[in-house]
């Protein structure tokens, strides 16, 4: 995955942090709480899929090497 993706995925998840703060503002706490759950759920997805790729890399790099 291209750094430009990454960098796009992480700025949508600020992106929903933001929404969620409007959200709990508007005084709608219980909706901005299902979206910071659902966010979170996705960094730790993306965090995941960030250190396979690097991994993945890594070994290629390394096969290549050999």
């Amino acid at each position: 995955m291209s750094d430009k993706a990454m960098t796009d995925m992480y700025l949508g998840l600020e992106a929903l942090e933001r929404e969620a703060r409007r959200l709990d503002r508007n005084g709608q706490a219980d909706f901005a709480h299902a979206l910071r759950r659902k966010a979170h759920e996705m960094g730790g997805a993306l965090v995941t899929i960030d250190a396979i790729l690097e991994d993945a890399a890594e070994a290629s790099a390394n096969r290549v090497s050999a």
